[in-house]
């Protein structure tokens, strides 16, 4: 870890997101492919859409990468979804096993409020909208819902 993004992380668990946004910023300015910035900087950005992004990115480096698929079923959860809608779908493989808890929680949970029951008028309904078939669904059908 660069002494950089260590100056970064001090000053996000110290409460200035912004200094540690900048200092993430520099870090992923200078290594564009550092999975630990990216995961540090889905904590601060303000929306679950930037979170997932930032998540995202994680994985497009290392598709392995157990905390960013972590912080992607959570978000998902949070948003009523089976699963991440940017995440590819291959019809005939397998679930995926649970993904083993991480050692450090995602740097978005600890900060992260108990959401209200449901936003008026928010992404929720949107996105419950699109599922029934109201908004785009980019060639992908919903999936049914499994125990198991």
């Amino acid at each position: 870890m660069t002494d950089l993004l260590q100056q970064a992380i001090a000053a996000i668990k110290a409460g200035d997101k912004v200094k540690g946004q900048q200092l993430i910023a520099q870090v992923l300015k200078a290594d564009p492919r550092s999975e630990s910035a990216w995961i540090w900087m889905s904590g601060i950005v303000d929306t679950d859409k930037q979170r997932r992004d930032c998540l995202e990115k994680v994985l497009s480096i290392n598709p392995n990468n157990a905390q960013a698929k972590m912080g992607l079923e959570k978000l998902s959860k949070m948003a009523g979804l089976e699963q991440p809608p940017a995440a590819p779908v291959k019809p005939a493989a397998p679930p995926a096993p649970p993904a083993a808890p991480a050692a450090v929680p995602l740097p978005w949970e600890a900060e992260q409020p108990a959401a209200p029951a449901q936003p008026e008028g928010g992404d929720a309904e949107r996105r419950r909208a699109e599922d029934a078939g109201g908004g785009k669904s980019h060639g992908q059908q919903a999936l049914p819902a499994h125990a198991g």
